[in-house]
């Protein structure tokens, strides 16, 4: 893990800083889904205003692989996306292993928040001038349920494998942990020496259903992850 801090003028952190403006926005935790490719629908529109000076960033690159449905956070009830991997996990045992290239972190301190956006105090005084419970609900329908206190920028790959309860029944917790971390980590560009029972588990681990989500820089064509972290550090 390597850390460094730098000073820059604003205009270039503003440039350095790409998709900062999603921590000044809302979110929706009944329509996100943290699992999509791409921007999570749970962003709404902005609720703060604010701007950089300053970049200090913690580069670099873990890979884990962990099973279960923890770590979800809260009921994305509302997201379709979120849905389907649910209905998946009735019938299904989901292993998801992903890869982070952590640039810098964020967090709103809550003392000293940035001044709110000017069309959010607009909905703020309707609402402070109504009981329409309507009101109420296109508003949380605009700016969503939560606001971002801590935010992580960066890029991330995640692989998840589906298989099956009465095939996952059949494998030991270590041995299918294990096949995770060594399959995940070939696929990230991290390919390691494995002996023959290793090769065993991975190639049994492979002919499950795959699905590959990328946020923050697309897999390469091909899907070459070692081309994929090149470019999340750019």
């Amino acid at each position: 893990m390597m850390n460094s801090s730098c000073s820059v003028p604003k205009a270039q952190v503003m440039l350095q800083l790409h998709g900062m403006d999603y921590s000044l926005f809302g979110y929706n935790s009944l329509k996100g889904c943290p699992l999509t490719s791409g921007r999570d629908p749970g962003f709404t529109l902005p609720i703060f205003s604010g701007g950089a000076d300053a970049v200090r960033p913690d580069q670099g690159v873990t890979v884990t692989a962990r099973l279960g449905r923890d770590k979800w956070g809260p009921p994305f009830s509302g997201s379709q996306n979120f849905n389907i991997l649910s209905n998946e996990l009735r019938q299904n045992v989901l292993v998801v292993s992903t890869a982070l290239c952590s640039l810098y972190d964020l967090t709103l301190l809550l003392m000293e928040p940035p001044s709110f956006h000017s069309s959010f105090v607009d909905w703020i005084i309707k609402l402070n001038n109504t009981d329409d419970e309507d009101m109420y609900i296109e508003f949380l329908d605009t700016y969503g349920t939560h606001f971002v206190s801590r935010a992580r920028f960066g890029a991330s790959i995640t692989v998840i494998h589906k298989i099956e309860d009465n095939v996952y029944y059949l494998f030991k917790k270590d041995h299918l942990t294990s096949a995770a971390s060594y399959s995940t980590s070939a696929h990230f560009g991290h390919p390691q020496t494995l002996t023959s029972d290793q090769q065993k588990a991975i190639a049994e681990f492979r002919n499950h259903e795959t699905t590959t989500f990328a946020v923050g820089v697309p897999l390469p064509d091909g899907g070459n992850s070692a081309k994929w972290f090149d470019s999340s550090e750019r």
